[in-house]
């Protein structure tokens, strides 16, 4: 349809050989549809959004777009992505990197409450229809936020506040459930699968916390200088060093470890035959790079101080 508004506007069209036969089709089906005449004044008097195609919505799906919860969601999410867009200092310190972790505890508090709402809509045997649907999306939201969190904490140039932000925020994300704003706040955990942390998530960690650059500042001022992953509000640092191997038996053992779908599919399969020879569903152990073995064990031999007996 543009490419016909183009044309009868005299604009020229890109002389590329596939573009051009590509116009030719979209021009013959538009000039089948604008016999009819109300179609034909309808894009002739207005053309259509360059953004977006106009989209048939279901009352459900505008229940859940509209909902107060996710305007909010929404709200936060817009301003991570503003924080994060905006130019940062060498010199930045642990405090400016707060306010990422603050939004994400006032993004838990709403999907909180959005559950404890219908919670109690449900024990009053009221009907509260696209529960899963609303919760499904909002948990979607929220995943968004903590990737944007570590991605941008776990890319180069390495910077200790930015990793023990995206531990912080890994932390969260796996032990929402343990931790709590107040007496009269508690966070509910997020549903599967955004209870786990992506494996990409990890290695990116695995590769942060293993760096020279993270390795030289830990020796130069404060060894105990990353952000340990415990289920509590107690703030506990151990060594970049220790921090990287208890992500490696995360990526071997799989708990909190999520994989895409055709790993997933693949583990059930390992798993079903597993419980058919042997009779147990223990759990399948994930395959591990060598590289990423060798990089928290060149991280334990050269990067911190006496720490050859954690190497052996």
């Amino acid at each position: 349809i543009h490419l016909f508004l183009a044309t009868e506007r005299g604009h020229s069209i890109t002389r590329d050989a596939v573009c051009q036969k590509r116009a030719i089709n979209y021009l013959a089906m538009v000039r089948t549809l604008a016999s009819k005449q109300s179609f034909f004044q309808l894009y002739a008097t207005k053309p259509p959004n360059h953004q977006s195609s106009p989209q048939v919505t279901s009352s459900s799906d505008e229940s859940t777009t509209t909902h107060p919860v996710m305007e909010e969601l929404n709200a936060q999410l817009n301003s991570l992505t503003q924080f994060f867009n905006q130019d940062y200092s060498d010199n930045e310190n642990e405090d400016d990197l707060q306010l990422p972790i603050r939004i994400m505890y006032n993004m838990l508090a709403s999907y909180s409450k959005l559950n404890q709402e219908y919670t109690d809509s449900k024990s009053k045997n009221k009907n509260t229809p696209g529960k899963s649907s609303l919760v499904g999306t909002a948990s979607a939201t929220i995943e968004k936020a903590f990737r944007l969190i570590t991605n941008e904490a776990f890319s180069t140039p390495y910077q200790i506040h930015r990793v023990n932000m995206g531990m912080e925020a890994i932390q969260l994300q796996l032990h929402t459930k343990k931790i709590s704003v107040s007496e009269s706040i508690h966070f509910v955990a997020l549903p599967p699968p955004y209870n786990s942390i992506p494996r990409g998530t990890w290695l990116r960690a695995l590769r942060a916390l293993t760096s020279r650059e993270i390795g030289n500042i830990s020796v130069a001022f404060n060894s105990r200088s990353i952000r340990c992953l415990v289920p509590s509000e107690r703030t506990v640092w151990i060594t970049p060093s220790d921090a990287a191997f208890r992500i490696l038996q995360r990526l071997v053992t799989g708990v909190g470890v999520r994989t895409n779908n055709k790993s997933k599919n693949n583990t059930n399969r390992n798993n079903s035959r597993s419980r058919n020879t042997s009779g147990n569903t223990k759990q399948q152990l994930q395959y591990l790079d060598e590289r990423d073995f060798n990089m928290v064990l060149h991280s334990y031999a050269s990067l911190t101080q006496n720490q050859m007996h954690a190497a052996h």
